[in-house]
């Protein structure tokens, strides 16, 4: 793909690549002086063009492909055609690199060096407006888009008050987990804020979800008579759902009662346990629940903070 701007031919298509990069605006002159500052590489799809972290700072200019942008390891922005990246680095000289920039598909930059950029710069200041510009729009856009992941596993256990034991339990069944577990009662809901901002704020940052769902509702539905979980559980089981997604939401449920739920959450595969024939013995709900506590401690240990 490199080859199509090679020679005499090439250079000029180039050229013109080059003025409709979005920071160029059609200038053919700052177009000519990137050419002669330019040099060509060819990157297959996967390949690294700049890596998060690291000291150099030239700018690359996207001729043709599409790279995707990283930072902390998660997707942030994809970059195509006529447009550039590594702006921060050559604009600041003692920053690192702040995200990592792979090909998404076989591509063709052409990259120029901070002092070769900075010399076109000089002659040229209005590219340092438009590349400000730029580097604002796409500081708006980046700003919403970071999460750092959290150091250890954050686990969020909802249940209504009659389950909390359950939850509990579940609780010091992951105690020896490196993780963060919290039930719902663990000062999570402030006493003067609402209700929904505390738990919208556990979502945002927990890992995996945990929903105790046992029978606590007795419903009548066409005539039948049956037992559902409170609708606040259902509620925050979809919203973690919803959020985080079904391998690191997790619906624990007793043996052998059928609970009437929602169509939506019907999918979930859930961790079920007999419980104790006495609700009131620890050691028992420790021997129930140790095979349910099993299973989420692999999932956890295989999926990791996201």
């Amino acid at each position: 793909m490199k080859e199509r701007f090679e020679g005499d031919a090439g250079r000029r298509l180039l050229a013109n690549e080059l003025a409709d990069q979005v920071i160029v605006h059609g200038n053919h002159d700052i177009a000519d002086e990137l050419l002669r500052a330019s040099e060509m590489r060819e990157l297959q799809d996967g390949d690294v063009l700049i890596s998060q972290d690291s000291e150099e700072n030239d700018i690359y200019f996207i001729i043709s492909g599409s790279f995707n942008v990283e930072a902390n390891g998660r997707l942030v922005a994809v970059r195509h055609s006529r447009t550039h990246v590594g702006e921060m680095s050559l604009i600041d000289s003692k920053a690192r690199r702040c995200a990592t920039v792979k090909a998404a598909e076989k591509s063709v930059v052409a990259k120029v060096t901070e002092p070769e950029f900075s010399r076109i710069a000089t002659a040229f200041p209005d590219l340092w407006r438009r590349i400000a510009v730029e580097l604002c729009g796409r500081l708006r856009n980046r700003n919403g888009l970071i999460r750092r992941p959290n150091e250890l596993p954050n686990i969020f256990i909802c249940s209504s008050a009659e389950s909390l034991t359950v939850a509990e339990q579940i609780q010091v069944g992951l105690d020896h987990l490196p993780s963060v577990v919290k039930v719902w009662t663990d000062q999570v809901f402030g006493p003067t804020k609402y209700t929904m901002e505390d738990l919208e704020r556990e979502v945002a940052t927990a890992d995996f979800a945990i929903a105790v769902v046992m029978g606590e509702d007795v419903i009548r539905s066409r005539k039948r008579q049956s037992v559902a979980p409170r609708d606040n559980v259902v509620f925050e089981l979809g919203l973690f759902m919803g959020q985080i997604g079904r391998q690191r939401t997790f619906m624990v449920v007793p043996r052998g009662i059928k609970l009437k739920m929602p169509s939506d959450l019907l999918g979930l595969n859930p961790l079920s346990f007999v419980p104790p024939t006495d609700p009131k013995n620890a050691s028992l709900w420790a021997a129930a629940l140790g095979p349910v506590c099993t299973q989420i401690k692999t999932a956890i240990n295989n999926l990791g903070p996201r």
